[in-house]
């Protein structure tokens, strides 16, 4: 519901004229609109005193530079290249925790790369409902959007749905609310209430797919991906 209201007042429409389009009171959309602006004012204030506090940091004096004629030693850890890594586990059956691993190269890369100061974006986990779908990154059925602290290094995602199968990705989004994901987890899947929803075999996807059959009765399937920098 939010990532709605946000899409329709980035195109200018009014709280009246959403409400109407979503089918639903202006009060709900106004406090909707109330809790995502303090949201984000929240997040700016931290940013803020984060930052303010990078810039009182004293500054070394650099070390005087000399010959060294000794053998230089290469170090082989730092010449591989950085990857993000997102996970996710249950914690209850409609409660899942998620835990990442960002190096600060890889945002900076991902920042430098749209341009954007560190005020001008928000870090997002977007939740992906993609059941029952082979997905390509676009053709999710509905997706959430969940702003986070900078530093945060896990998150619990709650009140996901039965019989659902979900993915989560870990990104920026910008003032204008467009989103850059950075890495993806696997598929997982909560509980089924009914036998018939505990398994569904990739045959019929890959007979789709190759034309064999007309109607699909695809699985959930998706890849992992994530941005590398190269020395």
């Amino acid at each position: 519901m939010l990532q709605q209201i946000i899409e329709y007042r980035n195109q200018g429409l009014s709280f009246r004229k959403i409400a109407k389009e979503m089918n639903t009171t202006v009060g709900k959309v106004q406090y909707q609109w109330v809790k995502y602006q303090k949201t984000l004012e929240e997040t700016k204030s931290v940013v803020a005193v984060a930052s303010e506090k990078i810039e009182k940091k004293p500054k070394l004096k650099p070390k005087r530079q000399g010959k060294y004629k000794g053998r230089v030693s290469l170090n082989i850890e730092k010449l591989k290249p950085l990857k993000a890594e997102l996970t996710v586990m249950f914690s209850e059956p409609t409660r899942v925790l998620c835990y990442w691993n960002i190096p600060g190269s890889i945002i900076k890369q991902v920042r430098d790369f749209h341009r954007l100061k560190e005020d001008q974006f928000y870090y997002c986990l977007r939740v992906f409902d993609i059941t029952s779908i082979s997905f390509n990154g676009h053709n999710h059925h509905s997706h959430t959007d969940i702003i986070i602290h900078h530093e945060s290094s896990h998150w619990f995602i709650n009140s996901l749905k039965p019989n659902r199968s979900y993915c989560v990705e870990y990104g920026i989004v910008d003032e204008s609310g467009q989103f850059t994901g950075i890495t993806r987890s696997s598929v997982f899947h909560t509980p089924r209430t009914g036998h018939d929803q505990e398994y569904h075999q990739l045959q019929p996807l890959h007979e789709f797919e190759a034309g064999i059959t007309k109607k699909p009765q695809w699985v959930e399937h998706v890849s992992t991906y994530s941005y590398y920098l190269k020395n």
